[in-house]
């Protein structure tokens, strides 16, 4: 955006110029909004095998942590479940799923977000080049 700043009087406008304009804000918006959705992505979680009514909320995680007013209730509740090592592995197996399943879709925004700041880049490349070349033609035909 700096680019704007510094040489938005020497733009020609023409329609490549309107075109490319077009092109570079709507990537930059894009680039913008996958980098905030890198921060804070929206997973919806998976089927349930049905065996969470006892505790909806995970234990392995903050807001299932949360549920517990002090650390003593929440150790006392790991201790309980701590003889059963079906119920760890399912934990454990859920953490590591939703885990993965945040960190899959991370990457894919910053994977999006990094195409479509390249192009914004490369667009802002397109109307510098096509703005000295249309001075460049000024000054040599003046």
């Amino acid at each position: 955006m700096v680019f704007f700043i510094v040489y938005y009087r020497l733009l020609a406008i023409n329609p490549f110029i309107v075109a490319v304009l077009v092109v570079y804000f709507g990537a930059a918006f894009l680039a913008i909004y996958s980098l905030m959705r890198t921060i804070q992505p929206r997973i919806h979680p998976g089927s349930s095998d049905g065996n969470d009514e006892s505790n909806p909320a995970d234990p392995t995680f903050f807001g299932g942590i949360r549920q517990y007013s002090t650390s003593a209730e929440y150790y006392a509740y790991l201790s309980e479940i701590g003889d059963d090592e079906d119920s760890i592995l399912r934990l454990l197996s859920r953490q590591i799923h939703s885990l993965a399943q945040v960190n899959w879709a991370k990457n894919g925004y910053l994977r999006k977000g990094v195409i479509y700041f390249v192009v914004a880049v490369g667009t802002e490349l397109l109307m510098i080049l096509s703005t000295f070349i249309a001075k460049g033609l000024e000054t040599l035909s003046a």
